[in-house]
């Protein structure tokens, strides 16, 4: 789990939707929607939401550092059920897929990433197996001030906005402050 159990909990309850158990890929082309069960693609979407890109006809999810997110990512592609191909040198994983690179495609590409109203609707339980693939990604803990706190960086404002969210709905408190690094600006977002 991404998100430690020491950090602080925000003082609210979330209320989401657990009713959806299938996620419905849509129809594209001469393909037929693809039902997929919700809580692997919420995994997964967090995955590609922190690695992943998507154009054309494939989506690609990079990690080349870390052997237990490697494994982690080569799990939830196993069970999403696409046909995947791993470039360990280079660290990407490629699916070629038309259907799942379109729709993956409308939630945008680094700068402008972010998470559906749907997605943000569903229970703090659902929230919290994309989250942890989310942070897995592209957050970190550090300790400091006798305190564990993990951040996520990214480096667009709506998915900062979405993350922190997401941290209300699971429990969590967060902020969003923006830092600049080499002439690029990222959100790092704080869960205390």
């Amino acid at each position: 789990n991404a998100l430690p159990k020491e950090l602080k909990k925000a003082n609210a309850e979330w209320k989401g939707k657990e009713t959806e158990t299938v996620f419905l890929l849509p129809a594209f082309e001469d393909r037929r929607e693809k039902k997929i069960e919700l809580d692997i693609w919420l995994e997964f979407f967090g995955w590609w939401l922190a690695e992943g890109c998507a154009e054309k006809y494939r989506t690609t999810i990079t990690q080349r550092k870390d052997p237990q997110k490697i494994n982690a990512i080569e799990n939830c592609l196993n069970r999403l059920l696409f046909k995947y191909s791993h470039y360990p040198r280079i660290g990407n994983f490629v699916i070629h897929n038309k259907q799942l690179a379109a729709y993956l495609m409308q939630f945008g590409h680094a700068h402008d990433k972010f998470i559906p109203v749907w997605i943000k609707q569903l229970s703090s339980r659902q929230l919290r197996i994309m989250l942890n693939a989310l942070m897995l990604g592209d957050g970190f803990s550090r300790t400091g001030h006798n305190t564990l706190q993990s951040a996520y960086c990214t480096v667009s404002p709506k998915l900062a906005d979405d993350v922190q969210e997401i941290l209300l709905k699971t429990g969590y408190s967060g902020n969003i402050r923006m830092v600049r690094r080499k002439g690029r600006r990222s959100f790092n977002g704080v869960a205390r």
